[in-house]
């Protein structure tokens, strides 16, 4: 049972900190500015980002959320170089060091944290996932929401 303010951490030993590949399959980002001190266009969301390749082609899903419960989604379809770009974004921004890292707390709403979940066409993945901070680097959150949101219809 778990009690509300309890902690899990986990890290998984044997997570790659380097990813070989630098073909993305599937991309899915959780992502919370709500306790962001930074007051801007990006602070107060909670962030949904998905992307999947499917026959040659991008499917992806750009959705945000207030901390008011006001929220929007919107879907788009595009070429395989979206993978690419989102790849270039993780690579700067060495996503992979977070790999299985996993931080719990029980009682909290959801919309803090992040979860990352990467998978390759390699059959690597990157998998951190925190549900009090967003690990996310703050230039990161903002080039990976651009992104999404100027695809999105």
């Amino acid at each position: 049972m778990e009690i509300d303010g309890g902690v899990t951490k986990k890290a998984a030993k044997n997570a790659p900190k380097h990813i070989e590949s630098t073909d993305i399959i599937n991309f899915c980002v959780e992502m919370s500015t709500v306790a962001d001190a930074e007051e801007d266009e990006y602070c107060g969301y909670v962030y949904n980002l998905d992307a999947v390749l499917e026959n040659g082609a991008v499917k992806g899903e750009y959705k945000c959320r207030d901390r008011y419960g006001d929220a929007l989604a919107q879907s788009f379809s595009e070429s395989v170089e979206f993978m690419q770009r989102l790849y270039n974004i993780i690579n700067e921004y060495d996503f992979a060091r977070y790999n299985g890292e996993y931080c719990f707390v029980a009682g909290l709403p959801d919309n803090y944290g992040a979860l990352v979940d990467i998978k390759f066409a390699s059959g690597e993945q990157i998998y951190a996932s925190d549900n009090e901070t967003n690990f996310i680097p703050r230039e990161a959150v903002i080039k990976l929401v651009d992104l999404f949101k100027s695809r999105a219809v």
